[in-house]
């Protein structure tokens, strides 16, 4: 809540996207990026060190918790996980791979997509001109929002065959 989710974010903000070209393929790889960036923590992480380092005491803290927390995450929990798998006798090191696979990286990868689509769906309707701003009182918005919406559920039901 303190990198994200404010509508002026600006370019600090881990999920910014009104430099990119919503209608580019490159520049939703560039966001894709960005998402991985921020689902892994390293976005955020950087975020926080930034603007900590401005006297921010609120950021310096929440940069020392996110830190913390990714280290569980990402080294901790998995050793744990994995010494018990080994220590449980039953599991080969591709058993092993495989069920690391489907609890860390591949929801990681699965979401990273899903956020991506959305919030280029959801976003590319934003726009701070005055003849978009009066489009919050008509139904144009809203037809646009839901077609943006509807795109990206087809998206990810379709994904989810897959």
């Amino acid at each position: 809540m303190f990198l994200h989710h404010h509508l002026n974010g600006g370019k600090g903000d881990t999920f910014y996207q009104f430099d990119l070209d919503r209608t580019s393929l490159n520049d939703l790889f560039l966001f894709l990026f960005r998402i991985f960036d921020h689902m892994i923590g390293t976005g955020s992480l950087r975020a926080f060190k930034i603007l900590g380092q401005d006297g921010s005491r609120i950021f310096a803290e929440n940069h020392d918790i996110l830190w913390r927390g990714m280290f569980w995450y990402w080294v901790t929990v998995p050793t744990f996980i994995i010494s018990v798998l080994v220590f449980a006798g039953n599991c080969g090191v591709g058993q092993i791979a495989w069920f690391m696979w489907f609890v860390y990286l591949q929801p990681l990868f699965g979401m990273t997509f899903f956020l991506a689509f959305m919030n280029f769906a959801l976003h590319g309707f934003v726009e701070f001109g005055p003849e978009v701003m009066a489009a919050f009182r008509g139904d144009r918005l809203a037809l646009s929002m839901a077609v943006s919406i509807a795109v990206c559920l087809l998206v990810v039901m379709v994904g989810g065959c897959f």
